[in-house]
């Protein structure tokens, strides 16, 4: 089971490390990479994977809500909010009820390290 909690992510705070993911098809910061090292890269993973159906968009709002064991991960284009993907989740042990990142010139981040 995943265990860390909202203070956890708000450490991160404007990260310099860029990490490169195993696919080639974004980096991530040090937030992003907590995030792999506890147990979350499969959704570094689902990101990475979209990346090119989503070439037009320069910068992604990517939200993770979860609901007892089930989830939703919607990505937005910005600045037109315009739902660009859906993704539902039949099973998560993800321990928040909400995880905002972006995407931005190619880079993953979570929404504080922006």
């Amino acid at each position: 089971m995943l265990t860390f909690t909202p203070a956890d992510i708000s450490q991160f705070v404007s990260s310099g490390q860029h990490y490169e993911h195993w696919s080639g098809l974004l980096n991530y910061t040090d937030g992003v990479q907590f995030l792999c090292l506890n147990g979350c890269g499969w959704l570094v993973d689902l990101i990475a994977a979209q990346q090119p159906y989503l070439k037009g968009s320069e910068f992604q709002s990517w939200l993770l809500k979860v609901a007892d064991t089930k989830g939703e991960i919607t990505v937005v284009d910005e600045p037109n909010g315009e739902p660009l993907y859906r993704y539902p989740i039949q099973y998560t042990d993800f321990p928040l009820a909400t995880l905002r990142l972006y995407v931005s010139d190619g880079i993953l981040m979570l929404a504080n390290e922006y």
